[in-house]
């Protein structure tokens, strides 16, 4: 058996005719729409070699359109 014919059989046993399993569009058009609005953010810091010193940056990205959003900067000097 291949995996189609798997997947139609568990349709028809669980009752779930309203979902078409082997429509790969609608999936896609999910995974876009799910993408289109993710978002991704992570830390990263800046070395200036001439004032010695360390800049933290928060950051965003929209996955969807990749587009960066920068939302703080925080130089190290605070602790020292």
């Amino acid at each position: 058996m291949n995996g189609q014919h798997d997947r139609r059989q568990l349709a028809a046993k669980s009752q779930l005719r309203g979902y078409d399993w082997v429509m790969e569009p609608n999936r896609r058009k999910f995974l876009h729409a799910q993408a289109a609005t993710m978002l991704a953010c992570d830390f990263f810091h800046v070395d200036c070699a001439v004032t010695l010193r360390r800049l933290y940056v928060f950051f965003v990205i929209e996955v969807g359109s990749r587009y960066v959003h920068v939302l703080a900067g925080v130089s190290d000097d605070l602790g020292s």
